[in-house]
């Protein structure tokens, strides 16, 4: 009982002692703690401020014996171990005014405190033990830089740079990465000591921020390049493109900065950035300036064709892939293309060369063509029309006047294709307008000839037989006929043939006057002649009927009526075919029609065509329409496009033969800003379209095109690359300083010449590359004298005058037979010279988007619509 009672007593005894031996020991600790915390405070309070390229680490607790400055000194540091009881000790600098918001930023610290301009530090000391279960803390505020007797000055430099982030690293790792020089070029007295070593290299801060405390006296400041890895977050850098200011130069330097005793002098530099380069390219749209045909055979589903730099082009292909292209030697100019019929056809492309007529066929593809050796004389062949499986008709010139032209192609080795001039007995043409053949032995051909006493009188010849007989007879010539046409008829021009029996034609005279537009019609009679008549119910009073297109049952035609867009649809199952103005074309404010095509029905229409146009919207005046004929009526809307790019203009379009073949593949050509372009659609005129555009076609374009750029939203434009050059800049002669929101680019030399058509965007990150397409304008150009007769071999030199007076000028290739030169130029006004002479009245143009207006002494002319030629006269 005792031991029970003694054990009651001692044990709550020992218990009270034990609590009381662990309080002292831990009052002892938490009174060692304070002083150790107290004594790193006046170290720190007393110290140079540990600092990263002159910055103050702020936010970032760490032990403080392994401070710049501290660490690996003489300076007597406190004890971590008192009494036997190890301690932790954490240093950490924040900001006052505003905590936790990252680098304090010593250059701004002449502005009041803010967010983004912290000036006040917070030292807190945090010392810890017992396994970090205890702990105290000690704060002070540090004025930096502190006070006290001052024997030197502080220099503060600024840098800043866009602000983006690159390849490079974020912002901050490439203003860190910049290596600030700041070199003494004097003392404040001689007696003051000299900065050491001098010059000296400091890098900046992720503010930007270079901060120093140096001796008095006169400082230079200037950035260098940096180096990849310093910092570590800095990589990749090769040095290449270089750091740039926002003037190109490769170093931001300020001279002749007095720093003196306890003053701070801050140094703003100019933004520092590493550079852009550029690429640029032009939007030549020659590339496919004569259009498009669609054949249809295995050899070709479609073909399109222009003019190149200094060859022609051609490019190819179907609705299933990307086309293919080349540029085809030995030819400057390839015009029309046609390929005969049978299981192994021929196709045949026609153009110029030199002053040369060109034949080019291929049995493969357009990019393996063989050259036929066109007739003696003849300078130019323009279109072509194959209508047996190894015979075809084609339209040229020669220096006497227009022919006609017969040849056997595709024939087998050894025997060569042969071309021979086919000249009717009794006819001399004064004009060739177009060739079409209903079966694979009669053609017909429109233009005008010498008849009686009328020097120039409209003439549709029949030609009958087969023109592959030239392979086994140089001699051999087809039967020719004339045909009757109406004695309304003054002019007759294309002819399309929708069946064996049944050819149209557009024509000029009918019952309302002999300058009428109309269309013809013939039944194709089995033996010669034929005979036209004018369609009765074809609306009179059009301005003009440009072109058109059929199917076996139904044609359309387009062209203009009272001043604007006119087309007008015919039913060829009615008796008399049953003609009217189209309604309900969508838009409503088409200025233009340029092509139509009518192809193979689909979606159970009766029939399907498209129609190319020129709308006013400045944006997008290209437009494709698509008609559909459903129970008698005729339906009309905008084609289903890509919604990039937008068109500029088309140059042609065209459908796979229609008539019992039940083909649907149809191809559009045009222009963009970025240059040529081809749509295809494999479901017929109202299928959906794609854009197939070859990546390698390219387009004729003049040279010496002159460049300005401007920092984006701003109309502040400088010249970067003169006019007049031998060749066009594909690139700026400058690194550019990559501003955030990137530059405008243009074609010209002064702000005039910077239109909402002519600018576009140049922007990459920083250290990128920055490409663009500059647009350029499609200025198709033929050369008349007074007396209308087209000038051949003639060159052509334009003038800008958007600028006022301009010290160069861009040269045309030359005109070929017809007197036609086509190239792109930037849009703006030019005046006009042939063969060195200015034209007379003098001739200004007026090169748009979509449009080429002619100024005659200054006075608003005709407008064309691209792709329409503009015609000039010379002196």
């Amino acid at each position: 009982m005792a031991l029970t009672v003694l054990m009651i007593t001692v044990l709550p005894l020992s218990y009270v002692l034990t609590s009381a031996m662990s309080s002292a020991a831990n009052t002892r600790q938490r009174a060692a703690a304070l002083q150790l915390a107290d004594s790193w405070m006046e170290v720190l309070s007393n110290s140079t401020l540990p600092t990263t390229n002159g910055a103050i680490i702020t936010n970032h607790a760490q032990d403080p014996a392994t401070f710049p400055g501290l660490s690996g000194t003489a300076t007597q540091l406190p004890k971590s171990t008192l009494a036997g009881t190890p301690f932790v000790v954490r240093a950490n600098f924040t900001t006052q005014s505003v905590n936790n918001q990252g680098q304090s930023d010593l250059c701004s610290s002449g502005q009041p405190s803010s967010p983004s301009h912290p000036s006040v530090i917070l030292l807190q000391v945090t010392v810890t033990w017992n396994q970090g279960h205890n702990s105290v803390n000690d704060t002070t505020a540090v004025n930096y830089p502190k006070p006290g007797l001052q024997t030197e000055g502080f220099l503060a430099v600024q840098l800043s740079n866009s602000g983006s982030s690159s390849a490079y690293g974020a912002a901050s790792d490439r203003l860190q990465a910049v290596p600030v020089t700041l070199q003494q070029t004097s003392q404040g007295n001689p007696s003051d000591p000299q900065l050491s070593p001098n010059p000296l290299t400091l890098h900046p801060d992720e503010n930007g921020c270079v901060f120093a405390q140096v001796p008095t006296g006169t400082y230079d400041v200037s950035t260098g390049q940096p180096t990849a890895g310093m910092p570590s977050t800095f990589h990749g850098y090769t040095g290449f493109p270089p750091f740039v200011t926002v003037t190109g130069n490769t170093s931001a330097t300020a001279i002749n900065k007095t720093v003196n005793i306890t003053a701070e002098t801050i140094v703003y530099l100019d933004a520092f950035d590493a550079g852009i380069t550029t690429t640029i390219g032009y939007g030549a749209s020659t590339g496919v300036d004569q259009g498009v045909t669609c054949p249809g055979t295995s050899v070709v589903t479609c073909v399109a064709s222009g003019n190149g730099t200094t060859e022609a082009s051609a490019a190819w292909g179907g609705t299933g892939s990307t086309w293919s292209a080349t540029t085809v030697s030995g030819a400057q100019n390839l015009s029309a293309w046609a390929c005969t019929t049978g299981s192994s056809p021929t196709c045949v492309g026609v153009g110029n060369n030199s002053g040369a007529g060109v034949i080019r066929t291929t049995s493969s593809d357009p990019g393996t063509t063989s050259a036929d050796a066109a007739p003696a004389g003849v300078t130019n062949v323009n279109q072509v029309a194959c209508p047996s499986d190894h015979g075809c008709y084609a339209l040229g010139t020669t220096a006497g006047g227009p022919v006609l032209l017969a040849g056997a192609v595709g024939q087998s080795s050894p025997q060569q294709d042969t071309w021979a001039i086919v000249a009717p007995p009794s006819t001399t043409f004064t004009a060739l307008s177009s060739v079409a053949c209903p079966t694979s032995s009669t053609c017909e051909v429109s233009g005008s000839a010498v008849v009686g006493t009328s020097p120039s009188a409209p003439v549709m010849l029949r030609l009958d037989g087969d023109p592959a007989g030239l392979a086994t007879s140089p001699t051999w010539t087809p039967t020719f006929s004339t045909d009757t046409l109406p004695s309304t008829v003054t002019s007759v021009g294309k002819i399309v043939c929708p069946a064996s029996v049944l050819c149209q034609a557009i024509g000029l005279g009918d019952a309302t006057g002999p300058t009428d537009p109309t269309v013809l019609t013939s039944t194709i009679a089995a033996t010669p002649t034929s005979t036209w008549s004018g369609e009765s119910t074809f609306p009179s009073g059009a301005g003009s009927v440009s072109d058109i297109s059929c199917t076996s049952t139904t044609c359309v035609a387009i062209g203009t009526a009272s001043g604007t867009a006119a087309v007008w649809t015919g039913d060829l199952t009615a008796s008399p075919h049953d003609w009217s103005v189209a309604t309900g074309l969508p838009g409503g404010s088409i200025s233009a029609v340029s092509a139509v095509a009518c192809g193979f029905p689909v979606n159970g229409d009766d029939a399907a065509c498209a129609i190319t146009a020129t709308a006013p919207n400045p944006s997008a005046p290209g437009q494709l329409l698509e008609g559909s004929l459903t129970g008698g009526s005729w339906a009309w809307n905008f084609a289903t496009l890509p919604s990039n790019p937008k068109m500029r203009y088309y140059t042609g379009v065209a459908c796979e033969p229609s008539p019992g073949g039940g083909q649907a593949a149809c191809a559009a050509t045009g222009a963009t800003a970025a240059g040529p372009i081809i749509l295809t659609s494999a479901n017929g005129p109202a299928g959906a379209w794609t854009d197939r555009t070859p990546s390698t076609l390219a387009g004729a374009l003049v040279t010496g095109i002159p460049v300005e750029t401007a920092q984006a939203t701003t109309t502040n434009w400088t010249p970067q690359v003169a006019g007049g050059n031998q060749s066009n800049a594909s690139s700026l002669p400058s690194v550019l300083y990559p501003y955030a929101n990137g530059y405008s680019i243009a074609a010209g030399d002064c702000p005039a010449e910077a239109t909402s058509a002519s600018v576009v965007s140049l922007n990459a990150a920083p250290g990128g590359t920055a490409s663009a397409t500059l647009p350029v304008g499609l200025l198709p150009l033929q050369v008349v004298s007074h007396t209308l007769v087209p000038v051949g071999g003639a060159t052509v030199t334009l003038t800008p005058t958007t600028c006022g007076a301009s010290s160069y000028h861009y040269t045309l290739p030359v005109t070929d037979a017809n007197g036609v030169t086509r190239a792109s130029v930037p849009y703006g006004t030019y005046s006009v010279t042939v063969n060195g002479v200015p034209t007379s009245p003098a001739v200004t143009l007026e090169v748009d988007t979509s449009t080429v207006t002619t100024f005659t002494n200054g006075v608003p002319g005709p407008i064309a619509y691209l792709p329409n030629l503009v015609v000039v006269a010379s002196s």
